[in-house]
């Protein structure tokens, strides 16, 4: 968790203050709609994650931001978001992906610039990404009864899957 952290928070500015762990950065790679952004941590790890940040079309203010990463090992794929202050806590957060039962991402901690939410994806949730061109995820503000719901891109995210595979 702690290796996520550290890529979200190199790539994602709200959340700078985490990213005082690596070392070095790489330079971002672009797929589609999805960055990847590489660090080197201070134990002679390279981690990395593709990440995308949603804007609201209105005002052009950053709404939500999402990473995929692997875990240490490589072998598994946790999808993190960063949600705006003021989510219902109680009532979660949860993403769907056409065909697939829906996601229902934990809750870790609140900082300053957002909520940090994430859930594991499985082998079958990783190719349901790669073949659809986008998935949704869904909360509740507090006191507010209608959720919000926000559309992500996955335009890019085959490409970029297959250079973090090779990272």
């Amino acid at each position: 968790m702690k290796r996520i952290l550290s890529l979200l928070a190199c790539g994602v500015t709200s959340l700078t203050a985490v990213g005082a762990a690596a070392d070095t950065t790489t330079p971002d790679r672009v797929f589609g709609h999805w960055v990847m952004h590489c660090i080197e941590m201070s134990n002679s790890m390279k981690a990395c994650a593709l990440h995308q940040r949603l804007h609201s079309e209105k005002t052009k203010a950053p709404v939500a931001s999402f990473a995929i990463a692997d875990d240490e090992k490589g072998a598994a794929h946790r999808l993190t978001a960063i949600m705006p202050l003021g989510i219902d806590i109680p009532a979660g957060v949860t993403g769907a992906l056409a065909g697939r039962p829906a996601l229902a991402y934990q809750i870790q901690t609140c900082l300053p610039r957002g909520c940090i939410a994430s859930v594991g994806l499985t082998a079958e949730d990783l190719a349901a990404l790669e073949a659809a061109r986008d998935f949704t995820t869904s909360f509740r503000m507090r006191g507010v009864a209608d959720p919000v719901t926000v559309t992500v891109s996955l335009k890019g995210v085959t490409e970029g899957l297959k250079a973090l595979a090779a990272e």
